[in-house]
């Protein structure tokens, strides 16, 4: 992948240990624009940072990962959402589709489904991780 090419992606977890980890997971092919911790104000940090992807926590205090999503794509409809969680009910997977995600990957697989699911959810296509 060109330098141009780059997918431009921001994480958005509540631990920082795993958006560090995350980040150096994406670090060779995706640049990681910002992070943050909680999906409040996700729509001004979309709106600063302007990324391809929005990598969203499911589980996260104040304003959790779902009504996040629906927040941002209330305003931004054309907006790239995978979501990241350790949930393996597949009623996590059907409710982030419903809500409009287009990408869902269990956490126990991001080292191997995330840098996919980044690449065909910024090609438009979906991606959802098989067990959730």
């Amino acid at each position: 992948m060109a330098a141009s090419e780059r997918v431009r992606v921001l994480l958005v977890d509540d631990s920082i240990d795993f958006r560090v980890s995350l980040g150096l997971l994406l670090a060779a092919t995706c640049d990681v624009v910002g992070t943050i911790d909680d999906g409040e104000g996700i729509e001004n940090a979309v709106a600063r940072l302007c990324p391809d992807v929005v990598v969203l926590d499911v589980s996260m205090p104040r304003v959790n990962g779902f009504d996040a999503a629906q927040q941002l794509l209330a305003v931004c409809p054309n907006a790239k959402i995978i979501f990241l969680t350790s949930h393996t009910d597949p009623a996590y997977q059907h409710r982030a589709y419903r809500i409009g995600a287009r990408g869902f990957v269990l956490k126990a697989r991001a080292a191997t489904d995330l840098l996919p699911a980044i690449r065909v959810v910024n090609g438009n296509g979906t991606f959802f991780s098989e067990g959730g």
